[in-house]
């Protein structure tokens, strides 16, 4: 899971995580909050500010 998280620049600490909520004793309420906080976060800055917009293609004008 570490290569693959590293190929798309995913922080080590999300994998680590995420081993502990499955394999081990599931983290604190708090811990995950705060995680899913800067998880959006990453998720903000690294997928969705970096899309172009493409503009929209035309509706498809059908009987006219």
């Amino acid at each position: 899971m570490y290569s693959l998280a590293k190929t798309i620049g995913l922080p080590a600490t999300y994998v680590e995580l995420r081993h502990q909520a499955t394999h081990e004793e599931l983290p604190s309420l708090s811990k995950l909050r705060t995680a899913t906080q800067k998880a959006l976060r990453w998720i903000w800055d690294y997928y969705w500010a970096n899309l172009t917009l493409q503009p929209e293609a035309p509706a498809d004008r059908e009987g006219e």
